[in-house]
Formats: structure tokens, C-alpha cells, sequence
């Protein structure tokens, strides 16, 4: 996604028009299934990168905000799976949290 300049509220967009185009169940399945282990990788990854990658363009809160609203999206358009975004959601809010605790150390210390 870092090499090629993917957002996941473009993902999100991408999965949303193809469910519109009439994309049959089992690919909407491999293509949630996908986007879960794509936000898992995010979720957990390091801020510190290695110089071949570029720096990740979407902050935790931006992915939160959108990840929500393709949750709602899933759930008004009868999708299967939503449930697993649940997770996803939970670890990002915990992530944001700790990011808020280490930004506040930091500054305490800087300041």
C-alpha cells in the first residue's frame, strides 16, 4: 500500500463501488478478508520504518474515522463479516491511546 500510495479510505471506497458493480459474495469476502489483515499489518506496525518505505500518509485517527464509517456501511448494506471489523476498530482505538500517552510523556519531557 506504501509503494504504491493506497490509502485505506481509498480501499474502503474501492470495496464499496464493487459491491455497487454487483461483485459476488465470495470475492466480497476474500476482498474483506484482505482489508482486515491489511488493517491488522497497519495496526501493528512500527512508527519507526525502514528508509525504503515511505512515511504511512494516514494517521490512526483518519483510519478510525473511516474504518466507522465502513462498518455502518457494511451493516446498512446486509454484509457478512462487519463483526470482524469490531476488532480491528478496538485495537486502533487502543492504539490511538497509547500514541496520545507517548505524545504527552514526550511532551512533558520536551517541555
Amino acid at each position: 500500500m506504501q509503494y504504491l500510495g493506497i490509502t485505506f479510505r481509498e480501499l474502503f471506497q474501492e470495496i464499496k463501488a464493487s459491491a455497487e458493480e454487483g461483485t459476488d459474495e465470495e470475492e466480497m469476502g476474500y476482498r474483506l478478508f484482505v482489508l482486515g489483515d491489511l488493517l491488522e499489518h497497519r495496526i501493528h506496525a512500527s512508527a519507526e520504518l525502514p528508509l525504503r518505505f515511505v512515511r504511512m500518509r494516514e494517521s490512526c485517527e483518519q483510519i478510525y474515522d473511516d474504518l466507522e464509517n465502513f462498518i455502518e456501511w457494511l451493516i446498512c448494506n446486509e454484509k457478512e463479516g462487519y463483526s470482524d471489523f469490531y476488532r480491528a476498530k478496538d485495537l486502533l482505538r487502543m492504539k490511538l491511546e497509547q500514541e496520545l500517552r507517548k505524545e504527552f510523556v514526550l511532551r512533558g519531557f520536551v517541555g
